[in-house]
């Protein structure tokens, strides 16, 4: 199954909004800080480094993986744009579990247009633009099957929210997984309590595509 198409070369990607926790500078972080990194999960800083690459010096910031202890290293100019942000504390989590059992609007239906929707939401939403992904692909997963790259992208996005609350209010994994499924699939007869829950972030409208 073909994935999403590429972005016109000249389509401008419009900035999006940050939320709570966003580190917009490699220097706020420090040895020992534990960050979410949407694309690799929840990660301990190890420090800065240099490294010549193609003979030019580059500042790199080392992140080692919590789930396997895998280094990954991030340039530091590029931290701004990669979603880089800090594991989110038990309030958001509370709204986490508010907006998993809250009413789904209705989804769009161009998978496309949802799947490249729901990567920026990875990686500019925060705990919540996760949330939204989980919840909104869980719920189309119970009407009908996912396609391929969709499929990924839900368990990827399951994955890392799991992570992140199991660290964020420091549990096992198994057992943050457990309060995703009781928030989404609540038992029968079980009613949440519910207040409203927050509003994830807005992504910005895509301009059309132009068309030669």
């Amino acid at each position: 199954m073909r994935g999403p198409p590429a972005r016109h070369p000249d389509e401008q990607r419009e900035q999006l909004p940050a939320v709570e926790g966003t580190i917009a500078d490699a220097a706020e972080m420090k040895p020992g800080d534990r960050v979410v990194y949407p694309n690799q999960g929840v990660c301990a800083v190890v420090g800065v480094e240099e490294k010549d690459i193609a003979g030019q010096k580059l500042e790199l910031v080392r992140v080692r993986r919590e789930e396997d202890g895998a280094a990954v290293l991030v340039p530091k100019n590029k931290v701004p744009s990669i979603g880089l942000r800090r594991v989110a504390t038990g309030a958001q989590m509370e709204g986490v579990f508010h907006y998993l059992a809250a009413q789904f609007d209705d989804p769009e239906l161009d998978w496309k247009v949802r799947h490249r929707d729901n990567a920026d939401r990875l990686i500019a939403g925060g705990v919540l633009g996760v949330a939204e992904v989980v919840k909104g692909l869980h719920s189309l997963s119970r009407i009908r099957p996912l396609p391929t790259k969709e499929r990924e992208q839900y368990d990827n996005a399951r994955h890392l929210l799991v992570h992140e609350i199991a660290v964020s209010l420091g549990v096992p994994a198994v057992l943050a997984e457990d309060y995703v499924d009781f928030a989404l699939m609540p038992p029968a007869g079980v009613k949440f309590v519910l207040k409203p829950p927050p509003k994830p972030v807005l992504l910005p409208s895509r301009p059309k595509k132009r068309r030669p």
